[in-house]
């Protein structure tokens, strides 16, 4: 099992750094719970493997909800979001009448920056067109988002931002694992480890675990 999953943490507490996000994000659902929030969804912006998709089922597993996840390499038209998000209720209304418990869900567009509204026939509008109706809480992710592409996504939705991960919390991270994993590990690997991922969570903990394999950590692809 690749260690990224193994690894993962399932609570906000257990991931490391981007505390202030953490906190907006909490802070973001508890009002929507509530009815409070001026925003009908949340933005997640920062650059790849700092922990945006993460924190999102972290969210999830915390406040007992179930995760529907639509990647916007796959769901980029308004058709194929409403036609995914039609068969989500049908399945749930079933669950619901065989079980009589109901799922909460949150509705997670990752990678959204991945369409284009000019191109992809109404996909960021109808991700708009969801949130607004307030059914579900809705979260976004995004690594490198146009503010004027996506100029109404910025001017609805909550954005929020996941900033780089330090040496140091890569550090501590992979300290971690080492001791769930029972190894032993010199720390200068541990550390050429941190500062070769630059602030990329995902690509430390790879690295991490080829070096546990033997490979020299000079010839491990930072890609």
């Amino acid at each position: 099992m690749v260690w990224t999953e193994k690894h993962r943490p399932r609570s906000l507490n257990e991931i490391i750094g981007n505390e202030e996000a953490k906190l907006e994000l909490v802070r973001w659902l508890r009002n929507w719970e509530e009815g409070k929030s001026d925003f009908p969804g949340i933005l997640l912006v920062g650059p790849p493997g700092i922990g945006k998709t993460t924190a999102v089922h972290a969210l999830a597993n915390d406040f007992s909800y179930h995760v529907v996840e639509l990647n916007a390499s796959e769901y980029r038209t308004a058709e194929k979001i409403y036609e995914k998000l039609g068969s989500l209720g049908r399945s749930y209304t079933l669950e619901r009448y065989f079980t009589g418990r109901e799922r909460r869900i949150i509705v997670f567009f990752d990678e959204i920056d991945g369409i284009d509204p000019k191109e992809d026939r109404g996909g960021l509008d109808a991700v708009i067109e969801i949130a607004g109706k307030r059914d579900f809480p809705v979260v976004a992710a995004a690594n490198v988002p146009d503010p004027q592409k996506h100029k109404k996504l910025f001017e609805l939705f909550k954005v929020v931002e996941f900033r780089q991960l330090t040496p140091k919390h890569i550090i501590i991270l992979l300290k971690r694992i080492v001791e769930r994993e029972g190894l032993k590990i010199d720390y200068e690997i541990i550390k050429k480890i941190a500062e070769r991922a630059r602030g990329d969570a995902r690509l430390a903990i790879n690295m991490l675990q080829a070096a546990s394999l033997g490979i020299p950590v000079e010839s491990i692809s930072q890609s």
